[in-house]
């Protein structure tokens, strides 16, 4: 049910590939599983698009602020209050 990532050797040009094992979105309709709420900092393999129960958020804000808080030396943990 899970997504993992696979290293390719260095000589192919693209160096990570995405599998997931089939049956998804079987497993996600016969479970009581109401929603699988994930951020995008790793892309979802196609069958996981699909899903309905899946939710996908963005990190680009909290990734955005906590760059800026150490380029300007200040304190990170305020953003995960």
């Amino acid at each position: 049910m899970r997504c993992w990532t696979k290293v390719r050797p260095r000589s192919t040009p693209a160096r990570r590939t995405r599998c997931c094992p089939g049956r998804l979105s079987s497993v996600f309709a016969t479970s009581r599983i109401k929603e699988l709420v994930v951020t995008n900092s790793i892309p979802l393999c196609e069958e996981a698009k699909a899903v309905d129960k899946i939710k996908v958020l963005s990190i680009a804000g909290l990734l955005g602020a906590a760059i800026e808080s150490i380029h300007m030396e200040t304190s990170v943990s305020s953003l995960f209050n």
